[in-house]
């Protein structure tokens, strides 16, 4: 049996009205559909997710010498990231850390990072701490004549990713000569809290 379908002319005002009907119906299911699969502000962490990286401006920066110990002719200093701001972030890998003149200029080598002490990143929220320990070789370990033996007056630390700089006012020995290979300064991967003597590595 052939279904007939009847056939209607439409006119022109009403042909032209049931098309927009049909064109909005299409756009308003295209907008349901493509709504589904967008991503909401804020949808699968909350607003204190460390989703972004610390930025200098917003730690506080300090060198620890109450937790400072002394091992093997070298002294390990723990350099604290304290968050000030009001958001967390992350920190994850090794800072950069050198002498500097009271100038601002730098002093020897940078430090080298201890591949031995695996990288974890850290979660900073606001008000919270974690470290970095320093090892710094005594100058005097080295020959006068090789390490050019003075007094730095300041520590230089670039956070892990950033490019801005952090200056903390503090006497080190330092050797003026970049010793290449032979370094007095080693740093090792930022952990969460304070240092605690004896727990450097």
């Amino acid at each position: 049996m052939r279904l007939r379908i009847p056939h209607y002319p439409l006119s022109a005002p009403r042909f032209i009205a049931i098309r927009t009907a049909c064109f909005a119906v299409l756009v308003m299911a295209g907008l349901a559909a493509c709504g589904s699969a967008v991503a909401h502000p804020g949808a699968g962490g909350g607003s204190g997710a460390a989703d972004s990286a610390c930025m200098a401006s917003g730690l506080r920066v300090t060198v620890d010498d109450g937790a400072a110990g002394a091992a093997a002719g070298s002294t390990y200093y723990p350099i604290d990231f304290t968050n000030g701001s009001g958001a967390s972030c992350l920190l994850d890998g090794y800072p950069d850390a050198w002498f500097a003149t009271s100038a601002g200029h730098q002093i020897g080598s940078a430090a080298v990072w201890d591949r031995d002490v695996t990288a974890r990143p850290v979660a900073l929220r606001p008000g919270a701490t974690a470290h970095a320990w320093l090892q710094v070789t005594a100058a005097a370990n080295y020959p006068a004549k090789t390490c050019r033996p003075v007094t730095a007056h300041w520590l230089r630390i670039r956070l892990p990713g950033a490019a801005s700089v952090s200056s903390v006012r503090h006497a080190f020995q330092a050797c003026a000569a970049a010793m290449h290979g032979h370094g007095i300064l080693t740093v090792q991967p930022v952990a969460p809290g304070r240092g605690t003597r004896g727990t450097a590595g």
